[in-house]
C-alpha cells in the first residue's frame, strides 16, 4: 500500500474565537431614540381607529358573538400599536434590561 511522508495538516477551529464588542456597542442604548415619524404614528392610528369604526358602523346585528369579535378586533389593534410603540424606542422607555441574571447564570462568560 502506498505510505506518505508527509504529517496531516492540522485542523482549523471549527469555531473561531470571539472578539471583545467594540466600545460603540456599550453606547447604542443610550442613543436609543424613537425611529419612527409622526407622520406613520397618525397614520397607524388613525387607520385603526376607521377599521374599529368600520366594524362597528356596518354591522347589520348587534349580537353579542358579533360584539365581542369586534371588541377583541379592537383590543388586537391596540396591542400592536402597543408593541410598535414599544419596539420603536427599546431602551428609553425606562424597562432597564442589564446582563446581571445572565453573568449570576454564567459567571465565566465575562471573561
Amino acid at each position: 500500500s502506498p505510505t506518505c511522508h508527509y504529517p496531516p495538516p492540522p485542523n482549523p477551529p471549527l469555531i473561531p474565537p470571539a472578539a471583545p464588542p467594540p466600545p460603540a456597542r456599550g453606547a447604542r442604548p443610550d442613543r436609543g431614540a424613537a425611529t419612527m415619524p409622526g407622520v406613520v404614528w397618525f397614520g397607524l392610528i388613525s387607520g385603526g381607529l376607521v377599521t374599529v369604526g368600520l366594524i362597528f358602523a356596518l354591522q347589520i346585528r348587534r349580537t353579542a358573538r358579533e360584539l365581542i369579535l369586534a371588541g377583541l378586533f379592537s383590543a388586537l389593534i391596540a396591542f400592536l400599536l402597543f408593541l410598535i410603540w414599544d419596539f420603536d424606542a427599546p431602551y428609553s422607555r425606562g424597562i432597564a434590561a442589564t446582563a446581571g441574571p445572565f453573568e449570576a447564570l454564567f459567571p465565566g462568560a465575562g471573561k
